[in-house]
């Protein structure tokens, strides 16, 4: 009885050892797939970004004041210190004769992330969104020639193409919902 269990056992663990490296290129390309729509949609819900094509004034208008201003063109941090490149106004930059410069201590940022901030961080989700699907879109054509699981490699290649133009899928599902509200409306002022 206790060798039939200790064989049956030993099976179940092949079986599974060999599930997972039969569909280990799917299961690859699935979860690039699942991690690069998830940052592709993170940064217009956490950063409360609008789409690309939306809010394109709004973006221009900050652009324009921040020149207006001579705001630096680039800016980073590192730990404390913050280095700024590009235009800034001659007299905000150099100090008067006589006077010193001097140095004004950084404070750590308890103050809300700026448009430009979030559009910054926005930005590299996007990037890093489309290298993880196409990274994801290497994996899918192995696991569609090698494996015997054809829907795994053709949903993680669905999922990957949906990280990259997801924008344009959301629109599409827009005025679906939008034409299906109206044929309704339309159907039940219909009296025939």
């Amino acid at each position: 009885m206790s060798k039939e269990r200790s064989l049956e056992s030993a099976t179940a663990e092949t079986e599974s050892e060999v599930i997972r490296k039969k569909h280990k290129f799917g299961v690859l390309s699935l979860v690039f797939g699942i991690v690069a729509l998830g940052c592709a949609i993170i940064p217009m819900v956490a950063l409360d970004q609008p789409m690309p094509f939306f809010g394109e004034d709004e973006r221009r208008a900050e652009e324009e004041r921040a020149k207006a201003e001579g705001e630096a063109k680039f800016s980073f941090k590192i730990n404390d210190t913050t280095f700024s490149f590009g235009k800034k106004k001659a007299e905000e930059e150099a100090p008067a004769e006589g006077e010193q410069a001097e140095a004004e201590p950084t404070e750590p940022d308890d103050q809300p992330m700026t448009p430009a901030d979030k559009r910054r961080m926005a930005k590299w989700f996007t990037v890093g969104a489309i290298g993880l699907a196409l990274v994801g879109l290497t994996f899918a054509p192995f696991a569609y020639l090698r494996e015997d699981h054809k829907a795994l490699a053709i949903s993680s290649t669905g999922l990957c193409c949906a990280a990259i133009a997801w924008q344009y899928i959301l629109i599409g599902i827009g005025i679906g919902v939008a034409l299906a509200i109206l044929i309704l409306i339309l159907h039940a002022f219909s009296f025939g």
